[in-house]
């Protein structure tokens, strides 16, 4: 199975199985080719727009994003249709990360990535340790010296990772809270790319009808060298953060583009 092939079966088995419909548009996917796909266009709106899988409107559907999510609680005021596939369960975050990312990188119809191949066993391994809280921290890159450590300071949360021997990454990002209150949450999605050191890609997003719902940043990091001479060392992942979009408005308006980098530290639990 290639990676477009695993697209197709995602999208059949959100609607319960390959020989199953749903709504007026029926699975407008289903017998097509790659560039087919590509090229379709459902109620006027182009599905796929190849490189930018977040602004796609297949992952836009299924994640319930304007214009979808008219059923969702808090919809957007823009939103004209419900999120997809309407009136069944959602597509859960690992799958749309995955069409996220075929899209992103091209729509090919290459292999599958099968990190566990290298072998499954060591993937497993690897993804056991991966998986667990850490604390982020991420920092401003400025490039002169300071006189206070806390003027790089960007952003410091709880990064909460599951990570599946196959390399599928779900987890959280969650912000500081006041006792007694709900903290701020990004869902996080995405992918490990390579074993050994292992690679990580994944976005975080703020939840629907939250303070922070249009939140989006993107993720790249790899674990760090674990030194056989080294005294209590934990494994830490660092990397870069991109904003993918803005943010907020007026004053506290944050642009996309924006860049950091960060170190996630495990914690013992």
């Amino acid at each position: 199975m290639n990676r477009f092939e695993r697209v197709i079966q995602i999208l059949d088995n959100a609607i319960g199985g390959p020989d199953a419909s749903i709504g007026a548009h029926g699975a407008f996917w289903r017998g097509l080719t790659r560039d087919q796909l590509v090229a379709r266009n459902v109620f006027a709106l182009q599905v796929i727009t190849v490189g930018q899988g977040a602004s796609s409107n297949l992952v836009k559907a299924l994640r319930g994003e304007t214009p979808f999510g008219t059923d969702l609680p808090n919809p957007s005021p823009d939103a004209r249709f419900p999120r997809m596939p309407a009136g069944l369960d959602p597509v859960v975050a690992q799958d749309i990360a995955f069409i996220e990312q075929w899209i992103d990188e091209g729509c090919l119809e290459d292999p599958l990535p099968s990190p566990g191949r290298d072998p499954g066993e060591q993937a497993g391994a690897e993804a056991g340790k991966l998986t667990g809280t850490y604390t982020y921290r991420s920092f401003l890159d400025l490039p002169d010296p300071v006189d206070n450590f806390g003027k790089l300071k960007f952003a410091q949360l709880e990064l909460r990772l599951a990570v599946q021997p196959d390399g599928i990454v779900a987890g959280t990002l969650v912000f500081p809270a006041a006792p007694g209150t709900d903290p701020a949450v990004m869902d996080v999605s995405g992918q490990v790319s390579a074993w050994s050191p292992a690679h990580l890609n994944f976005t975080g997003r703020g939840r629907a009808g939250s303070a922070i719902a249009d939140f989006h940043y993107d993720y790249d990091g790899v674990v760090l060298r674990h030194w056989e001479t080294g005294i209590s060392q934990r494994l830490t992942i660092a990397g870069t953060v991109l904003r993918a979009e803005d943010h907020g408005s007026g004053a506290t308006l944050a642009k996309a583009g924006f860049t950091a980098s960060f170190l996630a530290v495990k914690r013992d639990a």
